[in-house]
């Protein structure tokens, strides 16, 4: 990566649920995965379908160490050579 700014490569998938939009991005070279449902406003609770549960580990709204910008310095710092 020979960019002056680090860059995150990620799949995004869109789905709706229950009248929602969910999107679920797949960093697939640092290993995670984060869903995004977009709510009328922080106090609504969303009720999570079952079978996501065990795929949730931490709730990550406002935490800024997830955000593309930061992500991306963690995905520069991978050995890309022996990829």
């Amino acid at each position: 990566n020979n960019n002056k700014y680090p860059s995150v490569s990620k799949i995004r998938y869109v789905k709706q649920y229950d009248g929602f939009k969910v999107e679920i991005d797949d960093f697939k070279l640092i290993k995670l995965c984060i869903m995004e449902i977009e709510v009328p406003d922080l106090k609504f609770e969303f009720e999570m379908p079952h079978e996501i549960w065990k795929y949730i580990l931490t709730e990550v709204t406002g935490q800024s160490a997830f955000n593309n910008s930061n992500l991306a310095y963690i995905n520069k710092d991978l050995p890309w050579d022996n990829l």
